[in-house]
């Protein structure tokens, strides 16, 4: 056997080891140099998420975007995952500033991330993603194209529907649910109110199926507040007391299972619910008698919610009361509980602003333009007369023909009287 031997002297030869050493080196650099990266990405965005965690999303956006600029590939995971936890973490933003526009952004950084979450490769990672959508459109209903919106937010709850079972996610099953619970909720101060309130009270059961008071009692009452609201809207509107009263039944049953030194806020809540559903109910017995019991109800829970911690609580219990009030006022044509009604009213729109809850801003003025109008009906001082017309004219800022046209045509008709008392 023929053998020889290397010379490593020879000069091709140490070109050729330098040349496989240089190879080496840089591979060796290229994967330190990645491991790295890598583990810096993965600081970064467990860094991110405990801000998040934490209750401060901004700080998190900024480390997010920080891993964004670390991460190559647009196809990766790591970019999905910093795509769709940014977002999530605008969703915070947005409840404090620049709501619709943080909104649209998250929208713009989640639909990116689905670019990587593929239904086929990612499908719990797709579903949530899809029923984020669907709250994030719910949301963006409250400032402009509602009907588009709503549709939008039930279309992507129910793509979540396809991936999350019952049987395998039945957390995230009743999540979704419920989600969809409260956008045919929505949906039916748009359009079709009895089929979508039938819609709501539909998805609000599957959910309850999930969500009982033994294995989710947070969540059971979230829903069985939903549930017993629906009632109370679709006895309202169909003007079938027993359906009323199955919502004063689900609510008192509720109130027996809590206290106000436990859980005094799912007390608040039912509370308030209890209150309204007392108020529908009085038109068809003992009407004195259950507006004060309404008025008592809900004024128990807006002590609860104090104005400073829970502003938006405190002001939806305010429109209530007031509700009652002016109710309180066609019953017994005591012109005091029509001057509550619009102080109350006023205290509600110190919270209700026209950029920060629209619609319940317009609410407020269309009630609080009813209690002008009766005001004026009393003494025809001009004074209210006038008052009553900016209030109707305020609501339809929002309640356009084209966006609320159930509103807007409950709306014009009293415009219409008022304008011809004043002519």
């Amino acid at each position: 056997m023929i053998t020889s031997k290397i010379d490593f002297n020879n000069p091709g030869i140490k070109f050729l080891i330098s040349i496989v050493i240089g190879i080496i080196i840089t591979i060796i650099g290229l994967i330190i140099s990645t491991v790295t990266r890598l583990n810096k990405i993965k600081g970064l965005l467990t860094e991110a998420e405990n801000k998040w965690r934490n209750g401060f999303p901004k700080e998190a956006i900024y480390q997010y975007d920080e891993a964004l600029k670390l991460i190559k590939s647009q196809k990766s995971k790591n970019y999905a995952i910093a795509k769709h936890r940014c977002g999530r973490c605008l969703i915070m933003v947005a409840q404090g500033e620049d709501t619709e526009r943080n909104l649209n952004k998250a929208i713009l950084l989640i639909n990116e991330a689905l670019n990587v979450y593929t239904k086929r490769r990612y499908p719990y990672k797709y579903s949530s993603s899809k029923s984020l959508l669907g709250n994030i459109y719910h949301d963006l209903s409250n400032f402009r194209n509602p009907e588009q919106n709503i549709i939008k937010a039930i279309t992507n709850n129910k793509e979540a529907l396809s991936i999350t079972t019952a049987k395998e996610h039945p957390y995230d099953y009743a999540a979704i649910q419920n989600n969809l619970g409260n956008c045919f909720s929505k949906f039916s101060a748009i359009k079709n109110p009895i089929y979508n309130l039938e819609q709501a009270i539909s998805h609000y059961m599957k959910s309850l199926s999930i969500r009982t008071i033994k294995d989710y009692p947070t969540d059971y009452y979230e829903t069985i507040y939903n549930l017993a609201t629906m009632y109370t809207q679709l006895g309202d509107i169909t003007k079938n007391p027993d359906v009323i009263l199955k919502s004063i039944n689900i609510f008192n049953e509720v109130l027996e299972q809590n206290d106000i030194e436990h859980n005094p806020y799912v007390y608040g809540e039912i509370l308030n619910g209890l209150g309204v559903s007392y108020r529908l109910y009085s038109q068809y017995d003992k009407a004195v008698e259950n507006l004060n019991k309404s008025i008592e109800l809900i004024s128990k829970a807006r002590e609860i919610f104090n104005k400073s911690n829970y502003p938006k609580n405190y002001a939806g219990f305010t429109l209530n009361i007031a509700n009652s009030y002016a109710k309180l006022f066609i019953i017994s044509e005591d012109k005091q509980y029509l001057m509550l009604s619009i102080d109350y009213y006023k205290e509600a729109l110190s919270i209700y602003t026209m950029t920060k809850y629209p619609l319940l801003f317009a609410e407020t003025h269309n009630n609080m333009g009813d209690s002008y109008s009766e005001l004026y009906k009393i003494n025809k001082n001009i004074d209210y007369l006038s008052l009553a017309k900016e209030s109707y004219q305020i609501a339809l800022s929002i309640f356009t023909k084209s966006k609320y046209p159930s509103k807007y045509q409950q709306i014009i008709p009293k415009i219409n009287s008022l304008l011809s008392k004043g002519s």
